[in-house]
């Protein structure tokens, strides 16, 4: 009878690509920068969600085709002036909140507009340089990430064209954001640009028709064009097995694709449990909060965020679906909070954390090298 003794030592370094140190600005984000949202929450709450807590708030659907600078201008002198105007509202306090690490993006209904013909094309994509030229500065950074627009491949029976096929479509968005990646690359050559914010991320389904008709597409596209420099999704209702098999397959892929055989950058922006019943943006409605919903969300998530810190040279960014800037998306009428929401505005005008907030609770403290185990 043999005896053998293993011995584990977590002082020995893990080097991933290059990479040792776990980094919370790259792996610990939640959903939103900030906005008028704000002025609800108590800054205490704030205080212990971004102090305490050192969670960052990094993404946000206020790109260049959001707000009211749109349609756009190619008029330099008048994009300066809204920039700047844009500029002097952004408090000390607030400047807080902005991770230099944040995903700028933009609302996909936006792209009819944007294509109406070659002019209003060539037009926003002009407007696009000067946005990000303008609209920020030393103090309000500017995103470190551009995905061109949120889940367009999802909306494609609303945003193709008479005619177009969904195939079609995929090909046409991903050329337009390689255009936009060159104009904003010209002004603003820090900034990354990327897509295409997959929702749905089951590249299997249906024998693989699921990657072969959407994300081959965009990748197969925006690899002829040469520009974008990141693959992102939103990882949703899959476990972490799941999630690392679709990786790798993007992985080996866009190793594949390119010339020097280096996988493509990969972005997470959305992650956890989504289910379209816990909520309905037409009717004003939420689903009843429930612990049980809660806990799926911040399972869902972790189970994502743990595959992901395996290869923390390849992934820019981890959010996850925990969301900051949800007040417009309450439901008025029962009083019940948005179900991704941070934050509960009760009927007494107090407001309150969710018990989301347990899933960056778990996470305080992480911090210091990866080791081997």
């Amino acid at each position: 009878l043999y005896f053998v003794t293993v011995r584990a030592d977590f002082g020995t370094t893990l080097n991933t690509g290059g990479v040792e140190t776990f980094s919370r600005r790259q792996f610990v984000n939640g959903h939103g920068t900030f906005k008028p949202d704000l002025d609800v929450v108590p800054q205490k709450l704030l205080d212990y969600l971004t102090t305490d807590l050192q969670v960052s708030f990094s993404r946000s659907s206020r790109g260049p085709f959001k707000g009211t600078s749109f349609p756009p201008t190619t008029s330099v002198s008048q994009v300066r002036t809204d920039g700047r105007k844009n500029l002097s509202i952004k408090d000390d306090y607030r400047l807080r909140f902005v991770s230099e690490q944040r995903v700028l993006t933009d609302d996909p209904y936006t792209i009819p507009e944007i294509t109406q013909n070659e002019q209003t094309e060539s037009r926003a994509i002009t407007y696009a340089g000067y946005f990000f030229k303008y609209f920020f500065n030393d103090e309000f950074v500017p995103p470190r990430f551009y995905e061109c627009f949120n889940e367009p491949m999802g909306k494609a029976q609303d945003l193709k064209k008479k005619g177009e096929s969904q195939a079609e479509f995929i090909e046409r968005i991903s050329k337009l954001c390689t255009k936009l990646c060159r104009e904003v690359q010209k002004h603003v050559p820090e900034i990354r640009t990327g897509g295409p914010a997959n929702e749905f991320v089951r590249p299997s389904f249906k024998d693989f028709d699921m990657f072969k008709n959407r994300m081959k597409i965009w990748m197969d596209t925006s690899a002829r064009g040469g520009c974008q420099r990141f693959v992102s999704e939103h990882v949703y209702n899959i476990g972490g097995s799941y999630a690392e098999a679709n990786l790798d397959l993007i992985e080996t892929y866009t190793s594949w694709l390119n010339d020097g055989g280096m996988p493509d950058k990969y972005l997470v922006s959305e992650m956890g449990q989504y289910v379209a019943s816990w909520y309905n943006r037409n009717r004003g409605f939420a689903a009843r909060p429930l612990s049980s919903r809660n806990f799926s969300i911040i399972s869902e998530a972790l189970k994502v965020l743990m595959m992901l810190m395996r290869v923390p040279n390849n992934v820019l960014q981890v959010i996850a679906f925990i969301n900051l800037e949800t007040q417009e998306q309450r439901d008025i009428k029962n009083g019940r909070p948005y179900p991704w929401s941070l934050i509960d505005e009760k009927e007494d005008g107090s407001v309150e954390l969710t018990e989301l907030v347990k899933y960056f609770e778990l996470l305080k403290g992480f911090d210091g090298n990866f080791v081997y185990s």
